[in-house]
């Protein structure tokens, strides 16, 4: 891995000194202000991706209550959730580009129209898949065990949490579309309620004694969460620019 970031590194500078795409890259005094614009952006976003990370640490703990096949089970099933990343990213980053473009523009309708057709592609994306394996669990589970304990652990959380991943797509796409907007609050406040009511929830159901099925529903509440919070926050804010436009 590192290696292969290593080569990627240098092939990318090679690239961009040489200015054979549309940017060349020219080495030139530091600003101040370049840092602010980015770093109000990605700063954030970095501090989100933490947040994401800890919500899944957190489950993983109240998981692990449950004993070694429910643990495996559920890092099986989950596997999924993450793998839902990728897919999203490679809308996302359209986006980020083309609200940013409409933003700078002071086409905010413009904005809102890419943002919501990302969101169905999103939603229709995810939801096909959290259907389909809340349907047949064993596809993906039984790719990795033949264990009956965790194929149960593996099946139940699919069928409780697999049904909210168009919530966790739409979230994820507006999140992408707030950074094309330069405003990350409310994905910030999405996440943080997210990780909040996943964790806690759990937690407290795995110390009650909680049967596996109860104790990973919070990161269905958490999803659906998540999706609801950015939506408001973005098309809120949409509107407030907007107006201030006109």
């Amino acid at each position: 891995t590192l290696i292969f970031y290593v080569v990627g590194l240098v092939v990318y500078l090679r690239y961009l000194r040489r200015g054979q795409g549309a940017l060349r890259l020219h080495l030139s005094p530091l600003r101040l202000r370049h840092f602010r614009s980015i770093l109000g952006v990605g700063l954030v976003s970095a501090i989100g991706t933490l947040v994401a990370s800890l919500t899944m640490v957190g489950v993983t703990g109240a998981v692990g209550t449950q004993g070694t096949a429910a643990l495996a089970g559920y890092g099986i099933a989950s596997r999924i959730d993450s793998l839902l990343v990728p897919l999203l990213f490679s809308v996302g980053s359209g986006v980020v580009t083309l609200i940013g473009m409409a933003t700078g523009a002071g086409d905010i309708s413009r904005g809102n129209r890419i943002a919501r057709i990302a969101s169905i592609i999103a939603f229709v994306a995810t939801q096909s898949v959290g259907v389909l394996l809340m349907a047949f669990p064993s596809w993906w589970v039984g790719l990795f065990s033949t264990d009956p304990s965790v194929l149960i652990a593996g099946s139940t959380y699919l069928r409780v949490v697999a049904p909210s991943y168009g919530f966790f797509g739409v979230g994820l796409m507006l999140y992408f579309a707030s950074q094309g907007r330069s405003n990350m609050l409310w994905p910030f406040v999405a996440g943080s309620l997210r990780l909040a009511v996943t964790v806690a929830g759990a937690a407290w159901l795995a110390s009650n004694g909680a049967p596996l099925a109860l104790i990973v529903a919070p990161v269905t509440a958490g999803s659906v969460l998540f999706g609801l919070t950015n939506a408001a926050g973005f098309f809120s804010n949409a509107r407030r620019a907007a107006s201030h436009l006109r």
